[in-house]
């Protein structure tokens, strides 16, 4: 069962977002509505997949961004931008330097949302499974 984190500051969004989502997902959906509780919450207990609005009071999604990517222990997890204020090629661009794994401007059709979900969603589980072989080998090395 996958984990999705959604984070935005208007409630509305963040509740209308789920409510897609759920439609495609069997799992669990988690709603936060600032920067900062996403950093807390990812912290202690790490989504599979972090859907981030940008245009959010103090901290901003790409500062949130540019923390959870520049940390070890949280930069495996794939970041997909959701906004609707932030819609230049500048910023598209800003945000994928910063590390995210996609960029999507509201409002997004609900069959390329589950899509795009879904795509992160295997790449994550793949890059997991990759991350475990890695560490299964250098164990291996080390005892063998």
């Amino acid at each position: 069962m996958d984990n999705i984190l959604i984070v935005d500051d208007n409630q509305d969004v963040a509740f209308m977002l789920k409510e897609k989502v759920s439609q495609f997902l069997c799992g669990s959906i988690e709603i936060v509505l600032s920067g900062e509780l996403c950093l807390e919450t990812v912290r202690r207990r790490p989504p599979d997949l972090i859907l981030l609005d940008i245009s959010m009071p103090r901290v901003n999604g790409f500062e949130v961004c540019r923390q959870l990517k520049s940390d070890v222990a949280t930069s495996h997890i794939p970041i997909a931008f959701l906004t609707s204020a932030y819609v230049d090629l500048r910023s598209k661009v800003k945000g994928l330097d910063l590390g995210a794994d996609d960029y999507m401007v509201h409002p997004v059709d609900d069959l390329e949302l589950a899509t795009r979900i879904r795509n992160l969603l295997e790449i994550k589980h793949l890059r997991d499974e990759l991350r475990g072989l890695q560490d299964e080998l250098q164990q291996s090395r080390k005892n063998g």
